[in-house]
């Protein structure tokens, strides 16, 4: 993907999410409270790595899914572009209208919004609070 393509595809997810999150705005009309997750499918091998200087907590959730989460809205503008770097087949990316609760709960909320096996007991799952999901696949914005 090139620079341009990356940016692009990351102001638009960002416009997106502006439009779609409704929730309670500051003076300046942006998000005031959000957790941003990332949750890339296949997760690549160096995510961690290629995300470690960047101020969010990276997470196992599920039974083989790995994800990113940060309430830093610069953070997330930050990840964005490093994960559309990384090519993921499939992208999911997760705004919960909340603080983040830690890893565990994210983990559930995470298994409540993306995992449809509704009969899978061993699965746990949690209702998230109000919450968007904009979905990229091959890079390419599929679904909101």
């Amino acid at each position: 993907m090139s620079e341009e393509d990356r940016n692009e595809r990351v102001s638009d997810l960002f416009a997106l999410i502006e439009q779609k999150f409704i929730t309670e705005s500051d003076n300046n009309g942006t998000i005031k409270t959000g957790t941003y997750v990332f949750v890339a499918n296949p997760p690549p091998l160096n995510l961690q790595s290629a995300t470690e200087h960047l101020d969010a907590d990276s997470f196992f959730w599920g039974t083989a899914g790995q994800a990113i989460a940060t309430e830093d809205k610069r953070v997330a503008m930050a990840l964005a572009p490093v994960i559309f770097n990384l090519w993921p087949e499939s992208l999911y990316v997760v705004v919960f209208n909340a603080h983040s609760p830690g890893k565990p709960i994210l983990g559930k909320w995470l298994n409540y919004v993306l995992v449809s096996e509704s009969h899978t007991e061993s699965i746990q799952k949690i209702k998230p609070p109000e919450y968007t999901v904009i979905t990229f696949d091959w890079g390419d914005l599929v679904g909101t």
